[in-house]
């Protein structure tokens, strides 16, 4: 599976959707259907394995296209998650097959400023 690296800015408070499109080593779209997600968020800098500041697995937070053939996935970040967290932060989101292997999928980078 191909990694997506992505960086991003937000505000402190507000509800954001992280879209992601998982694809093959060839660049297929992957058909989800069989798969479950788990999306952490930690510290970008000093984060250490089992670190996480949040960890979500399921809805509403981890939200799989109803059509899981499109490789469609949202991960939906909370106002009340957003609005504890400031600075820069680091993201993981790895897949879970049939079989319990895991294959992270998504990393980035995500600063939460405040606001004003």
């Amino acid at each position: 599976m191909t990694t997506k690296n992505t960086k991003d800015t937000m505000y402190a408070g507000n509800r954001r959707v992280l879209g992601f499109t998982i694809k093959d080593e060839a660049g297929a779209v992957l058909d989800l259907t069989g798969y479950t997600a788990e999306f952490k968020l930690a510290k970008l800098i000093g984060a250490k394995p089992g670190d996480a500041l949040l960890t979500y697995t399921t809805a509403p937070n981890i939200v799989f296209n109803a059509d899981r053939a499109t490789g469609l996935l949202d991960v939906v970040l909370t106002q009340g998650a957003t609005s504890a967290f400031l600075g820069p932060h680091y993201y993981e989101l790895e897949l879970i097959d049939a079989s319990s292997n895991r294959n992270v999928v998504a990393v980035g980078e995500i600063e939460i400023k405040a606001n004003i």
